[in-house]
């Protein structure tokens, strides 16, 4: 009631203000399509809603005070202006809203372009005089919606091309990715601000398992391409670490409860070992360009022992970083014992690589070179299990990782002991000699 009041009262307005000497001339220049649509355009910026500036166009034809052809360019510029509060909105928010309030705005300007491009042809070849007529509030209303449901019908099969404008709008840098995943509106909610860096840790973990795969398998075959990926990859990793410890450090000064500040101060140990684990990734990819550089020996037998290690130092990746992602303590037992197989296996290869080298299989510097690659599988299990250590903490409601390693080492529960003795077995290099 209080809009159709409204209404009514705009459109007695109206009803005198078309009387007024200046009121031809202002619906003359409307006419022209330019001019029309800046003036809708900035109507719906101003009230902030397409819906209330069409209501006011209606009031105005209510009183005869406009025709089809300056009533058409008005909302064309309203469907545009509309797009505002899109856009202010946006800019505080993250790089998915941005692109959002692009794909709206690109919505309405083509369908602007289309929609009065039609009506122009229609008018200039089919119906000459269709745009004298003067416009009725129905049939305002009516054009609005064919408007929307038009634009729509055509560019519905076109998304993705819409989807991929708005990505070349709002480029997908790795600092505008980094950005939008931590929403500093948030600090003031402490649970849900740890939330949004546990999501930036999850993310991070993933880039991390994606670099140490690369890494391996420039070690079989080296690709410049795929080198500087690595390095790319690093570089946001690098800056995912430094945006979630200022981000938590921010939220310390905010009131926490005991559980948020525990899950805080984990989160920080987590990304910290994960930012190492992507630097010993980075390790392999230099180690495997440096390899690539030299005259490298083929040797069957050891190229088949790095990969049983590879094999265990992937699942040991992977279940620390299930225990990451689940917050599973249970899952996490599970990665020191192979922890501890991993540590067995890099000690017996880098005996037998020393072997090599004095029986002249190797060269110097190539055998060095491996015992940095070995050297880096070690430090990534062992920041795995710094992981497992710290998602158990946090389940028992401390965070003391060292001295739980040590109890563990000191006195192994009988599932460490069994399920250290699964994984020894599963990667065994003796079970795997009787394959080769």
């Amino acid at each position: 009631s209080v809009m159709l009041t409204g209404l009514e009262q705009m459109r007695e307005a109206f009803a005198v203000l078309v009387q007024q000497p200046w009121a031809p001339a202002l619906a003359q220049a409307l006419k022209n399509p330019l001019t029309g649509i800046a003036a809708g355009a900035l109507m719906a910026a101003l009230l902030q809603s397409s819906s209330a500036a069409l209501g006011v166009l209606q009031a105005c034809a209510a009183a005869n005070g406009l025709t089809i052809s300056a009533a058409i360019p008005l909302i064309l510029g309203q469907n545009i202006g509309t797009c505002v509060s899109a856009l202010v909105a946006s800019q505080g928010a993250g790089q998915s809203a941005r692109r959002a309030a692009a794909a709206h705005l690109y919505f309405n300007l083509i369908g602007t372009l289309l929609f009065g491009t039609s009506f122009y042809l229609l008018e200039l070849w089919v119906m000459p005089h269709v745009g004298q007529a003067e416009a009725a509030p129905f049939e305002m209303a009516q054009l609005h919606t064919m408007f929307n449901l038009g634009t729509a019908a055509v560019l519905l099969p076109c998304a993705r091309w819409l989807e991929r404008l708005s990505v070349l709008t709002i480029p997908d840098r790795a600092a505008v990715r980094t950005e939008a995943l931590l929403e500093h509106r948030l600090l003031v909610q402490p649970t849900l601000a740890v939330a949004q860096a546990q999501r930036m840790a999850e993310q991070m973990a993933q880039l991390c398992r994606e670099n140490v795969l690369k890494g391996m398998s420039l070690l079989e075959e080296f690709q410049q391409e795929r080198y500087e990926e690595i390095l790319r990859t690093e570089d946001e990793i690098d800056r995912m670490e430094d945006a979630v410890t200022e981000y938590l450090a921010q939220l310390s000064g905010c009131q926490l409860s005991a559980q948020e500040s525990r899950r805080a101060a984990v989160l920080v140990h987590i990304t910290g070992d994960l930012e190492r684990i992507g630097d010993h990734a980075v390790g392999l990819c230099k180690a495997a360009k440096r390899l690539s550089a030299v005259t490298r020996a083929v040797c069957q037998t050891a190229q088949r022992e790095r990969q049983v290690l590879e094999r265990a130092v992937q699942e040991v990746l992977n279940r620390a970083l299930a225990a990451q992602e689940t917050a599973s303590g249970q899952q996490a037992k599970r990665v020191e014992p192979l922890e501890q197989v991993v540590d067995s296996l890099v000690r017996d290869l880098k005996k037998r690589q020393i072997q090599r080298i004095q029986e002249g299989i190797y060269s110097a510097e190539e055998g060095m070179l491996w015992q940095e690659v070995l050297h880096d599988y070690k430090r990534i299990a062992d920041h795995c299990s710094n992981i497992a250590l710290a998602v158990m903490e946090q389940e028992d409601g401390g965070y003391s990782p060292h001295a739980r390693q040590t109890s563990m080492m000191q006195s192994p529960a009988e599932e460490f002991v069994k399920q250290h003795e699964r994984d020894r077995t599963e990667f065994s290099l003796a079970a795997y000699a009787e394959e080769w």
